[in-house]
């Protein structure tokens, strides 16, 4: 069988655009010093080697770590879009280098990943958080507010109303069609 080609992260990024280049070996080198454990290595190029070699050969499990990974970044704080990104690049130098995981770890890593949007409970908004939000406005913007607190509609509703929908006859009002 012949020997795959190995990429370190400088080699890699070498690919990228100059301005991705610099990012993405830093987000290497964070990561590789996290799946060796050196966390004072300055030099990816001093990691990758044992790393990929270590994933080749089944001493590694290229999943655990990078769920171990996923899982760390999130425990630090850092924003999804962050850790999303990192592991993009990860994963990307991972194929770069023959490095795969089976379509369920692949799926598995996927439910791992932060949300890029929280979930909150909604609170209910006052008449002087609108007041306060329309005085802001221009007369698009405050319309579309206005017609949404007083009538419920979502947004894609509210923007889909087209002159036919108006009844210009006491009481106001307007129709939306489904």
């Amino acid at each position: 069988m012949p020997e795959l080609e190995t990429f370190s992260p400088r080699a890699y990024a070498e690919k990228l655009k100059p301005t991705s280049a610099k990012a993405v070996c830093n987000n290497l080198l964070f990561y590789l010093r996290f799946a060796m454990n050196q966390p004072d290595t300055k030099d990816a190029d001093a990691l990758y080697l044992p790393y990929v070699e270590s994933c080749r050969n089944g001493t590694l499990s290229p999943f655990r770590v990078m769920r171990d990974f996923i899982e760390s970044e999130k425990k630090a704080g850092k924003a999804p879009k962050t850790i999303q990104t990192k592991v993009s690049e990860v994963n990307k130098w991972h194929q770069w280098n023959g490095i795969v995981c089976t379509p369920q770890e692949s799926a598995i890593l996927k439910s791992c990943m932060p949300r890029t949007v929280l979930v909150t409970e909604d609170e209910e908004i006052s008449k002087e958080q609108i007041k306060s939000i329309i005085s802001h406005a221009d007369i698009l913007t405050k319309t579309i507010i206005l017609i949404a607190a007083s009538s419920g509609a979502r947004i894609n509703e509210i923007l889909s109303i087209t002159p036919e929908d108006l009844i210009d006859e006491p009481p106001y009002r307007f129709h939306i069609s489904k």
